[in-house]
């Protein structure tokens, strides 16, 4: 049928997507919702379809991959800065310790964005995203993000050509780096769209927005102030119109990465709210599943209570009749915890007085 949930005949509705079991780990796909899991037997708790008309939200996805998320995210956010503090270094400092801070944070900055760009698990309610789901896409953000690896190569080159006085080599490795950081920080914006379709599919489209126009103030403020800077030596009497384009720029650019830190933040405590709102809402389906395992063994237990013939002193109730001589010859006896006794008629028996 047509848009209908996936049933399995004698099981009913079943798991469809990459769930595992929130106590001891064991993929639940295809066993029936409502069941219990056949490693540990805790419940496995029914989902809503949806939360959102268009699909499912962030908080839907399994604790997880939110907990990786929120963990990548405060790298990535860790990283960023180191970069920064690592720039400042090589620009200031002639020690070896620059370029080896420089080359750390790039390689953490790259470790981050692996994790980050992690394939959003699917499930029954996704809607497929572009961004979010395109494989191609997501191994382009990843693999462009060498380009930060590749700066701090040259990095050490430059330092290790100023070290050992190879003046042909010192102006040929500086330009070379500072040429790789640009088209890194073009790079990054790559990452700061794939955080907005991340923020977008928590239902925060400003905070979608905001790494949008994050990215653009990186890129135009990153690239024109860096030209701008590195031309104006040669600019002559312009000198001074192109030194304030080139800050106007920059501070764009500084913008832009000022608001993209505080974003990625955002979206980090996004991802720890959902670990919250997630486990919240298991335990609760975990309490009712379990409450409602208890109510129905409750009515099986009373149904086969009431299916038990009454006895009598060990005599089974279906087996006496007026004839008996078990009620011939026992003029008081107890049923069910009453004792009866024979009354003055031969046809009928009444509790006794204390009985009643």
């Amino acid at each position: 049928m047509s848009g209908s949930k996936p049933f399995i005949d004698g099981l009913g509705e079943v798991v469809t997507d990459e769930r595992t079991c929130r106590n001891c780990d064991y993929a639940l796909k295809g066993l029936p919702k409502g069941g219990n899991c056949p490693e540990c037997g805790t419940p496995i708790p029914r989902r809503k379809d949806t939360r959102l008309p268009n699909g499912d939200n962030l908080t839907d996805a399994p604790i997880r991959y939110l907990k990786q998320l929120s963990f990548s995210l405060a790298m990535l956010a860790l990283s960023a800065l180191l970069i920064g503090f690592g720039l400042f270094l090589v620009r200031s400092s002639s020690e070896w310790t620059a370029p080896a801070m420089y080359t750390l944070a790039s390689l953490l900055w790259i470790m981050s964005v692996f994790m980050v760009t992690a394939r959003r698990p699917l499930q029954d309610s996704t809607v497929p995203d572009q961004t979010l789901d395109n494989r191609k896409w997501l191994l382009t953000v990843r693999l462009t993000q060498i380009l930060w690896f590749g700066s701090a190569l040259f990095a050490w080159l430059h330092w290790v050509a100023v070290e050992q006085s190879w003046a042909n080599l010192v102006g040929a490795a500086l330009t070379t780096h500072v040429v790789l950081v640009m088209f890194s920080f073009v790079a990054s914006v790559l990452v700061l769209a794939y955080l907005s379709a991340i923020a977008e599919w928590a239902g925060d489209n400003s905070l979608g927005g905001r790494l949008r126009g994050s990215g653009w103030c990186v890129v135009v403020g990153g690239v024109i102030g860096g030209v701008a800077l590195s031309v104006a030596p040669i600019m002559g009497s312009l000198k001074g119109v192109d030194f304030f384009v080139a800050i106007i720029f920059l501070l764009m650019f500084l913008v832009g990465v000022a608001v993209a830190f505080v974003s990625v933040f955002q979206i980090a405590i996004t991802a720890t709210q959902a670990i919250s709102s997630n486990i919240a809402t298991e335990a609760r389906n975990i309490r009712v599943a379990e409450r409602r395992a208890r109510e129905m063994n409750e009515t099986v237990e009373r149904q086969l209570a009431a299916s038990v013939p009454l006895q009598a002193d060990g005599v089974p109730a279906a087996d006496l009749d007026e004839s008996d001589s078990f009620i011939e010859n026992t003029p008081t006896f107890r049923i069910a915890g009453h004792r009866i006794e024979k009354s003055d008629s031969d046809d009928t028996y009444n509790l006794a007085p204390e009985d009643s």
